[in-house]
């Protein structure tokens, strides 16, 4: 039942009540039945006069008001709501209405203008992206917090895909080996400098291989972050690097080393097996040879420092050896090993900064939990980096 049933009843419930008093209170005073009818008619009939009025200046307008009102809630896109209301008692309500819907259309309209432009820009900015990542050998993806790839460029494909799209991955973690850990990494980093506006978290570098065991990767990880400087997602860029280690620098150092001193070792080694057979040669020839060995031994040195320096270790540049604050790596074994093991781990005293591959020592880490569990049954452990000569030990209780 609307409002303007629910007015009429009133009137009617009124009228009737009005009426009944009337006629009792004419019969109390001894009226003729005719007079009591005709004084009856007579206020049913102003009742009923003012429920036309009442109704046709306001209840009927008022609920034309609430029907345009909520057809533009319905259909706020549709054609003009407000229908032409007449005389009515409303005042300037329906004016006020009528203008406050206006506005909001007009919003509504610019807004949706805004939005389409925006769109229009982003996708442009989308395909501008996509040209320039196109030819580029390395693989560039953009994901979310829960690694779900939200673009790739071709190359990502090819690397990781396997020739298959990335849009039905489950997510790069299962994808590619390392990359959660470097979320880890950045996530405690970023907790870490928030109170720091002008901070920078920079990037987590990490080696990882495909699922199928066939590439590789070398890859390096930032954060992409919003307003609040809030981790949002993560853009990382792979790259193969199965080529650098097939051609390792040190496999040729090793075979310059073999070719190159074969001859001087040998020219030293007949020498001292001379030396050492004729133990009566004369001081003259004895320094003859003294001199050989002498001259073969600074040519040995000179070669091997002129192959150091032309192949330098490559063991420095393929795999991931950076300066590590030890926050960071306890962050992320702790929440694995929670998540993993159900094992409790808590850190005591000042933590340090440790030089190496962060992955291979959370690995490491996550094993010698791992047996130390399966030994001890102890879920909770304290540890502790200590600063130890030119080391960093560690103490765990």
């Amino acid at each position: 039942m609307n409002d303007r049933n629910r007015t009429a009843l009133v009137f009617v419930g009124s009228a009737i009540v009005a009426v009944g008093a009337v006629v009792v209170a004419g019969w109390w005073w001894g009226g003729s039945p005719l007079s009591l009818l005709a004084t009856a008619l007579a206020v049913g009939g102003a009742f009923a006069m003012a429920w036309r009025y009442i109704d046709h200046r306001v209840t009927a307008p008022a609920s034309f008001l609430a029907a345009a009102v909520e057809n533009l809630l319905r259909n706020p896109d549709g054609p003009e709501p407000f229908p032409e209301l007449g005389h009515h008692l409303l005042g300037r309500l329906p004016d006020a209405v009528h203008s406050l819907t206006e506005t909001m259309r007009s919003r509504r309209l610019d807004l949706s203008r805004l939005l389409r432009n925006a769109e229009g820009r982003l996708e442009e900015r989308r395909e501008w992206l996509e040209v320039a990542l196109r030819d580029l050998s390395e693989a560039v993806l953009v994901c979310d917090l829960q690694h779900h790839v939200l673009f790739h460029n071709a190359a990502a494909v090819r690397i990781i895909g396997q020739g298959r799209g990335l849009e039905d991955s489950p997510s790069l973690d299962a994808l590619v080996t390392g990359a959660n850990h470097a979320l880890d990494c950045l996530q405690a980093r970023s907790s870490a400098l928030r109170h720091l506006p002008r901070a920078e978290i920079g990037a987590a570098s990490f080696i990882g291989v495909t699922h199928s065991d066939k590439a590789v990767l070398r890859g390096r990880m930032s954060l992409v972050q919003g307003a609040k400087r809030e981790p949002t997602g993560y853009v990382v860029a792979l790259r193969e690097i199965n080529e650098e280690w097939a051609n390792d620098p040190g496999e040729a150092a090793r075979q310059a080393l073999a070719r190159d001193l074969r001859g001087p070792l040998g020219a030293l080694s007949a020498a001292a097996e001379t030396l050492a057979n004729f133990p009566d040669m004369s001081p003259e020839d004895r320094g003859r040879f003294v001199a050989a060995i002498n001259e073969e031994g600074a040519r040995i040195g000179r070669r091997i420092t002129s192959l150091a320096s032309a192949y330098p270790d490559s063991s420095l540049t393929a795999w991931p050896i950076a300066d590590i604050h030890f926050a960071e790596l306890f962050a992320s074994i702790a929440r694995s090993l929670e998540s993993r093991l159900d094992i409790k781990l808590t850190m005591v005293g000042i933590p340090l900064w440790l030089r190496g591959d962060s992955h291979s020592l959370m690995e490491a880490f996550l094993a010698l939990f791992a047996s130390l569990h399966a030994h001890t049954g102890c879920c909770d452990f304290d540890l502790e980096c200590m600063l130890g000569d030119r080391r960093v030990y560690l103490d765990i209780n």
